[in-house]
C-alpha cells in the first residue's frame, strides 16, 4: 500500500514525464480570463472590449435564430462553455484540426465550443456564430439531422450582418454560388471530379460524414448545403411546416422528400442561386448586450480548462498541460481526474485507474473520484462483453444510483445507470433515464446512440432518428460504424447490441 509520501514522489514523478515539452506550451500561452453571463461561460484570451462586442452579437443572434430552428427546445440544457482562441496559431497548436476553425466537445457535464479565428486570423465572429448554431440546433428534440442541413442551416445563420440597428438575414453569395451551381458534376458515374474540390449535389446530400474530405472539397460542402438550406427556408412556400415535417421523417432523403431528382433539383438550386431573392432586414435593439462576471486565470486555471477543451481532439495536448499542475499539486483531486480521462483517451487504462485510485484515497467521498472510476470500469464492458462484466454491470447500479441521490444533476451518473440497466437485459428501464438526459442534451453523440439502441431493443420506430443522429454527428468513426451498424438492426428488434 503507498504511504501519503510515496503516493506525493509517485505523482510528482508522473508529472515530470513530459516537463519540457509541457515547458514549451505553457510558455506561448497569452493571459486567457473567464466571463460568465446567465446563459454560458466563456474563457478566452481575447481583450475584454473585443469580448464584449461579441457578447452583444451573440445575445441578438440567440433571438433571430430561434426562428429558424427545427423542433422544440431542450427544456433543460446544459451549460455552454465557450473556449475562445484570439490568434490561429494558438488554436491549432493545440486542437491538431487544421481543417476547421472550430467545433463542439460535447461530454456529460457541460457543452463546450471551442472557436478559434479562420486562416490568416480572419472571421472570429463568423466562427462563434457558426459553432453557436450548430448549439443552439443540437438542442432541439425529436428531429433528424442531416448532416448537410446541419452545416447548412449553420452557414446560413452565421452569415448574418449586423449593425449598430439593424441585422441582414438571408443574404447569399451569389456569384460564389452561381460558381458552383455551374461547376456541379450531378453525373457522378460519369463523371470525375475535379481536382478543384467540386463534389456533386448527390454526394452532399447523401454524405453521413466529411471528416476525412480535403479542405477544398468542405468548402463545396459547405456551400452546397448552404445554398439548398437557403432554398428551403426563401425559396418555396410554408417553409416551416414543410421543414419541420421533413426533419421529423427520420433521415428521408431530401430528394424523395420532395419528390423530384438529383438533375431537376440541381436546377431549380441553379434558379434559386440566380435569383435575387430579398433578403430579410430586422431592427436590432440597442443595448450594451448581457452583463456578465470577469476575471482572469492564474496559469494552473488556464491549462485546466485548456485540458478539457483539446481533451477529444488532441489528448496528448490535455496531459502536457496538466503535467507540471500536478507535479506542484500531486493531490488534487479535479486535476487528477483531469489526467485520469486523459490517459483514458490516450489508450492508458492502467495509468488512469492509478490516478482514479489515488484519488479516490485521498477523497474516498469525491463524487467526480467515484464516477469516474465507475466510468472507466464499466468502459471495459461497452462493447467488448467478457466474465465479469455481468457483475461489473450490476455493481454499478448501486454506484450511480447513490451518486444521483447525492447530485441529482449530475447526468453522467443517469446515462451510467441507463447503461447499466441497458447491458443487463432491461432496455426499457434504460430509456427511462436516458431520455431524461437526452431533454437536457439532445446534442450528444452517445446518449442518441444508447437512447436509439434502447428504443431498437423494445421495438420502437422512434429509434431510427436517435441513432441516425448519433451516426450524423459523431466525430470519429468509431462511433459513426457502430450507429450505422444499429441502424441496419432496427428491424430487427431482438438482436442484441
Amino acid at each position: 500500500m503507498f504511504t501519503p509520501r510515496s503516493r506525493r514522489v509517485c505523482a510528482m514523478a508522473l508529472g515530470l514525464v513530459l516537463a519540457t515539452t509541457s515547458a514549451q506550451v505553457h510558455s506561448a500561452l497569452a493571459t486567457w480570463c473567464e466571463a460568465t453571463t446567465d446563459k454560458y461561460q466563456i474563457v478566452t484570451d481575447l481583450r475584454e472590449g473585443e469580448l464584449q462586442a461579441l457578447l452583444n452579437k451573440l445575445e441578438s443572434f440567440r433571438e433571430i435564430a430561434q426562428e429558424y430552428l427545427p423542433g422544440s427546445a431542450a427544456k433543460n440544457p446544459r451549460p455552454l462553455k465557450m473556449v475562445i482562441f484570439e490568434n490561429r496559431r494558438d488554436f491549432l497548436r493545440l486542437m491538431k484540426t487544421p481543417k476547421f476553425a472550430g467545433f463542439m466537445q460535447p461530454s456529460l457535464l457541460t457543452n463546450t465550443l471551442a472557436i478559434g479565428p479562420g486562416r490568416g486570423n480572419q472571421d472570429l465572429h463568423t466562427t462563434a456564430l457558426h459553432e453557436y448554431s450548430h448549439y443552439l440546433l443540437r438542442n432541439r428534440l425529436d428531429v433528424s439531422l442531416p448532416l448537410w442541413f446541419d452545416e447548412g442551416l449553420a452557414n446560413f445563420l452565421s452569415a448574418m450582418k449586423f449593425t449598430t440597428t439593424t441585422v441582414e438575414i438571408g443574404k447569399l453569395p451569389r456569384g460564389r454560388m452561381q460558381t458552383l451551381s455551374r461547376l456541379d458534376r450531378w453525373q457522378t458515374e460519369r463523371l470525375a471530379i475535379t481536382a478543384l474540390s467540386n463534389v456533386s449535389l448527390q454526394q452532399v446530400l447523401e454524405a453521413d460524414s466529411v471528416l476525412d474530405w480535403s479542405a477544398g472539397r468542405l468548402a463545396a460542402f459547405y456551400d452546397w448545403s448552404w445554398l439548398t438550406t437557403h432554398y428551403l427556408l426563401f425559396g418555396i412556400e410554408d417553409r416551416s411546416a414543410a421543414l419541420t415535417e421533413y426533419l421529423a421523417t427520420g433521415s428521408v432523403p431530401l430528394i424523395k422528400y420532395l419528390d423530384t431528382s438529383y438533375k431537376d433539383f440541381h436546377k431549380i438550386l441553379n434558379r434559386h442561386a440566380s435569383t435575387r431573392t430579398p433578403s430579410r432586414i430586422l431592427r436590432r435593439s440597442p443595448g450594451t448586450g448581457p452583463s456578465y462576471a470577469y476575471h482572469c486565470l492564474d496559469d494552473a486555471a488556464r491549462d485546466y480548462q485548456l485540458s478539457l477543451v483539446t481533451l477529444l481532439h488532441n489528448p496528448k495536448g490535455a496531459a502536457e498541460l496538466l503535467e507540471p499542475h500536478i507535479a506542484a499539486s500531486p493531490d488534487s483531486i479535479k486535476l487528477l481526474v483531469a489526467m485520469a480521462n486523459a490517459q483514458a483517451h490516450l489508450d492508458n487504462p492502467a495509468q488512469a485507474r492509478r490516478l482514479l485510485e489515488h484519488a479516490r484515497e485521498i477523497a474516498p467521498g469525491d463524487i467526480d473520484a467515484i464516477l469516474a472510476l465507475a466510468n472507466l470500469t464499466t468502459g471495459e464492458c461497452l462493447f467488448e462483453q467478457h466474465d465479469d462484466c455481468p457483475g461489473i454491470w450490476r455493481d454499478a447500479v448501486s454506484t450511480y444510483r447513490n451518486a444521483l441521490a447525492v447530485d441529482h444533476d449530475r447526468f453522467d451518473a443517469a446515462v451510467g445507470l441507463g447503461l447499466s440497466y441497458l447491458y443487463s437485459g432491461r432496455p426499457g428501464e434504460a430509456v427511462n433515464y436516458l431520455r431524461v438526459v437526452y431533454g437536457a442534451m439532445p446534442w450528444s453523440v452517445p446518449v442518441n446512440f444508447y437512447l436509439g439502441e434502447s428504443y431498437r431493443l423494445i421495438g420502437d420506430s422512434r429509434a431510427r432518428i436517435y441513432l441516425s443522429n448519433a451516426h450524423n454527428w459523431a466525430q470519429n468513426e468509431f462511433w459513426r460504424r457502430i450507429a450505422e451498424v444499429a441502424i441496419t438492426r432496427i428491424d430487427e428488434p431482438d438482436a442484441a447490441l
